[in-house]
């Protein structure tokens, strides 16, 4: 039988999770070329091959899929003894992979990381730009911070920051409108972001508790916030915003609040890490950092709100 190791079961699990080894390279960051041949030792070890090649990727042969259950044995208990090393250390050091939007990125990730790494040097941290949804299991992950608490039931989750949506427009457009009556605004076009907002009416609560319904059919979706603010400097629609990242952006008037005394429904942004992970010392440092600066820009945010 050829000679095969760990590293090589570990590779062809992220190949399968990911449909490819091009694919399985980028999300990972590794060498395709490492990926190969991992891959070409295995299937020379199983004497068959453990994909079909197909146009759309690859596909999972019969012999793969006996594979895959003991790869991913193998991928957890790889991870399980890396836990109990990076759990064992006395301060953060090492790798520390994190993921969330590129609105989280720029609202608390970035200046988290950053705080974090003057404060640690050892530390070397990975962020990743991904869109909701993201495992942090399956894409090998310390922490995936995301809208809204993680429903899988194999993962931790730790509540960041709550924020009220409000609405808001590029500065250019809402020059001509009156910003403070909703049927003005009904030819705006809603951008509707993913999964804070839905493509239902949005409904936004007034000071005395009055309801204001703004419906018609979105004229963009997008799954993150900043791409709606790009449309909305370039001219485009309205969309809701968590408060506590937009109000920040108003200093620079490319976007403005409309109906600024109106609010929508509130999002919660929360940490989702796999289990056992919360022992690591730089998990622990980083969810204490972040938390402290989405108490600071919440601060902010509300102060920002009662001053307008």
């Amino acid at each position: 039988m050829a000679d095969f190791d760990l590293d090589d079961l570990h590779a062809f699990a992220l190949i399968a999770a990911c449909g490819g080894v091009s694919a399985a390279a980028r999300r990972h960051d590794l060498s395709k070329a490492t990926l190969s041949r991992s891959l070409a030792r295995l299937e020379r070890a199983a004497g068959a091959p453990l994909f079909d090649r197909l146009p759309h990727g690859l596909v999972l042969t019969p012999g793969g899929e006996m594979l895959i259950e003991r790869a991913n044995e193998a991928q957890a208990l790889r991870q399980g003894v890396e836990d109990l090393f990076r759990a064992a250390e006395t301060e953060p050091a090492g790798p520390l992979r994190i993921a969330g939007s590129a609105m989280t990125v720029d609202s608390l990730l970035a200046r988290s990381v950053a705080e974090l790494s003057r404060r640690y040097p050892a530390l070397r941290p990975e962020i990743r730009v991904a869109a909701h949804g993201t495992d942090p299991v399956t894409d090998d992950l310390d922490i995936a911070v995301r809208v809204g608490r993680p429903t899988a039931p194999h993962l931790v989750a730790r509540r960041i920051a709550v924020s009220q949506l409000g609405l808001y427009a590029g500065a250019a457009v809402a020059a001509d409108l009156d910003a403070h009556r909703p049927e003005t605004l009904a030819d705006m076009g809603r951008i509707v972001v993913r999964p804070e907002t839905d493509t239902d009416a949005w409904q936004l609560t007034g000071p005395d508790g009055q309801v204001v319904r703004i419906d018609g059919t979105p004229r963009f979706t997008v799954d993150d916030p900043v791409a709606a603010i790009a449309l909305m400097r370039a001219g485009e629609g309205m969309t809701l915003l968590p408060r506590f990242y937009a109000d920040a952006l108003l200093p620079a008037r490319a976007i403005v609040p409309l109906m600024s005394d109106h609010v929508g429904p509130k999002i919660e942004l929360y940490a989702a890490l796999p289990p056992r992970r919360s022992r690591v010392p730089a998990v622990r440092a980083f969810l204490e950092v972040i938390a402290r600066q989405a108490r600071s820009v919440e601060r902010t945010a509300e102060a920002s709100a009662n001053s307008g």
